[in-house]
C-alpha cells in the first residue's frame, strides 16, 4: 500500500505465523529476491499470490491508518509484480 504520505508498506499474512499484520515504511525492495526493508530494520519477502485476501487484510490496513492518523492510500501491488 502507498500512503499520501508516500510511504509504502506491506500487508498480508505472516507465513511464519498466520498473523496479519502492516509492516513498517518500506525503505527499499530488491525486486530479484523479493525482499523489502524496512526504515527499522526488519525485511520482509512477498510469497504466495498477490491479490486481497477475503476482506480481512483490508480490516487490519483501516485500524493501521486510524492508529497512525494516515487519511489515504492506494493499493500499488500491481507495480512490485511488474518489477
Amino acid at each position: 500500500m502507498l500512503t499520501h504520505a508516500g510511504t509504502r508498506h506491506y500487508v498480508g499474512k505472516c507465513a511464519r505465523t498466520g498473523y496479519y499484520r502492516v509492516s513498517p515504511p518500506l525503505v527499499s525492495f530488491d525486486a530479484r529476491s523479493k525482499i523489502g526493508r524496512t526504515e527499522d530494520g526488519y525485511s520482509f519477502i512477498l510469497g504466495g499470490y498477490a491479490g486481497k485476501e477475503e476482506g480481512i487484510w483490508m480490516l487490519f490496513w483501516l485500524v493501521a491508518m486510524w492508529k497512525n492518523k494516515v487519511s489515504g492510500a492506494k493499493d500499488i501491488t500491481g507495480e512490485y509484480l511488474m518489477r
